[in-house]
């Protein structure tokens, strides 16, 4: 019996030294995929980098908001046409009627007159835009995008903000 816990404790050590090797391992990879700037939900980002004509100018705090909330931001600005057409998930149906609307205010004639400060610390958000802007980088219709992102979020037993479907030939 002795000899078996002896051994025993001899394994612990190299089980440990194993796993933290592991866990080096795995941290590197991670740490040299976030040191390359690359990630596949912001590719169409890396090629934005203003926002459109006739935009309000950013607000102050906007200064402050981290830089995947920015490139969402400019990737909503950049796609109004396709996201309004496209709920929003988080649960702000009551302020928002699209995910566009998480983003910037528009006055009645649908003109951009104020960002909005919610989707700068909305995740569910910004995880619709991109998911949006995905489908529409592989060539899918709006009218697809809607249905796979309602199919989506749905499956996860959160409600749509009340936004209309696309024309059908969007």
């Amino acid at each position: 019996m002795a000899v078996t816990q002896a051994t025993s404790q001899r394994k612990r050590p190299a089980r440990r030294r194993t796993a933290l090797a592991l866990l080096l391992v795995a941290l590197v990879t991670v740490a040299a995929g976030c040191a390359s700037g690359q990630s596949p939900k912001n590719s169409a980002a890396q090629n934005v980098t203003t926002f459109p004509e006739g935009f309000p100018e950013a607000p102050d705090w906007y200064a402050g908001v981290v830089k995947p909330m920015k490139e969402a931001y400019l990737l909503a600005a950049h796609h109004q046409e396709a996201l309004q057409h496209i709920p929003c998930y988080c649960g702000c149906g009551n302020f928002h009627r699209d995910n566009f609307a998480c983003y910037f205010q528009r006055d009645g004639s649908d003109r951009v007159t104020a960002f909005d400060q919610h989707a700068s610390g909305c995740q569910i958000c910004v995880d619709v835009t991109r998911d949006v802007v995905a489908g529409l980088e592989a060539g899918k219709s709006v009218t697809q995008i809607r249905q796979e992102v309602d199919k989506k979020y749905q499956a996860r037993g959160l409600q749509p903000t009340p936004t209309p479907m696309p024309p059908p030939d969007l």
